[in-house]
């Protein structure tokens, strides 16, 4: 495809976690796995539990180091850089995780966490963090008031808006997605769900979504990658890889799924019915509540 650049390139990904006494119980996570991830993309990563898709994301951000084969981002070897370089790498690469309350400190305010990761940024002027701050909330549907708050004040929708928040405070350019709104009902999901694509859009973000969530990576993935016990078995183009599958895991997971298409219809039309542009409104009106 014309004018598609490639902004990650993995090759040949191993690895392998190692428990029990001296570590003499292997367990391969990630098995020779290649890909690659267009520039504005966002690429769904489905598959069972244990597949090995948090793994895969980790390795990504150098969370945790492979045990052999290479990744690159934008070109460079992710795996050969040291501690500084890494840390400046990393901001423009960011993970938004499954529970987002457990990825905010329960000690700070909302204001404090999104300070932090400015500060991180390299905005060192008081009044210039305070207005990015305010845009930052206004960006995903939170007002002013909710800076003052802890984690614990928040909802689930509020705080994984919060994580986003936090998230492009240093401007990245990819986001690994962990089951990002798993954890949340399906009117919130929705809510969520439109707020990704739209920053998506507006920022030119690339996203690696992991989901079990077949109807949401649907919905969100312009393509899917299937793993099935530490490997990747097929990729594609989203809606191939969902009317054509052809590898024998994805046409049983799929096979899976639609055994469940009442309830997957039912959260494809509540996607459907709540129009983008009033995104915000929906927000801050489920702000107003604080029981969930």
């Amino acid at each position: 495809m014309s004018g598609v650049s490639t902004m990650i390139e993995v090759s040949d990904l191993n690895k392998t976690y190692r428990r029990g006494l001296f570590g003499s119980t292997a367990t391969p996570a990630v098995s020779d796995v290649s890909f690659k991830i267009n520039r504005g993309e966002c690429l769904g990563l489905i598959g069972e539990s244990g597949s090995g898709k948090t793994t895969l994301g980790k390795l990504l951000l150098r969370l945790i180091e492979p045990d052999s084969g290479t990744a690159t981002f934008e070109g460079t070897d992710l795996f050969a850089l040291k501690n500084r370089d890494l840390r400046r790498l990393r901001l423009k690469m960011q993970m938004v995780f499954q529970d987002p309350t457990s990825s905010l400190n329960p000690c700070m305010t909302v204001e404090s966490c999104i300070d932090e990761a400015l500060k991180r940024r390299g905005v060192r002027d008081r009044k210039e963090r305070e207005r990015e701050r305010l845009g930052l909330m206004e960006k995903v549907g939170l007002g002013p008031e909710f800076l003052r708050r802890y984690p614990y004040e928040l909802s689930g929708g509020q705080t994984q808006r919060v994580v986003l928040a936090r998230a492009l405070a240093v401007k990245p350019s990819f986001i690994v997605a962990d089951e990002p709104t798993s954890a949340l009902d399906v009117s919130v999901q929705a809510q969520v769900l439109h707020l990704m694509k739209n920053l998506q859009a507006e920022y030119g973000i690339t996203y690696l979504f992991i989901s079990h969530d077949l109807d949401v990576v649907r919905y969100m993935c312009d393509r899917v990658a299937v793993m099935s016990g530490g490997r990747i078995v097929e990729i594609g183009e989203t809606e191939s890889v969902f009317n054509r599958p052809q590898h024998s895991f994805t046409a049983s997971l799929i096979h899976q799924n639609s055994e469940l298409d009442t309830f997957l219809k039912e959260k494809t039309d509540s996607i459907s019915r709540t129009p983008s542009q009033d995104l915000i409104s929906d927000q801050r009106q489920e702000t107003e509540s604080l029981t969930q």
